[in-house]
């Protein structure tokens, strides 16, 4: 797919990565982003696949974690993108 984006909803902030990109199909794509008031119960991927555009709306489960360390490395990596 190309130029895939996923729109977090009004209460994500920092949303890495900022732009679109290109993604194999089948592949992780690792979307994070800061949390200002609850989490997104949905969100929404948009892109193009073969040159025609694409929209999806899925559903999320959140996960709460005691061990933040693997969220500050992935935060971190994503910045660093």
């Amino acid at each position: 797919a190309q130029r895939v984006e996923v729109d977090l909803g009004t209460g994500i902030e920092n949303v890495y990565p900022r732009r679109p990109v290109d993604v194999v199909r089948g592949a992780v794509l690792p979307v994070v982003g800061r949390v200002r008031d609850a989490p997104p119960t949905q969100i929404t991927v948009r892109g193009r696949i073969a040159g025609e555009p694409f929209e999806e709306t899925l559903d999320v489960a959140t996960l709460t974690t005691e061990a933040a360390t693997d969220l500050r490395l992935r935060w971190a990596a994503e910045r660093l993108r």
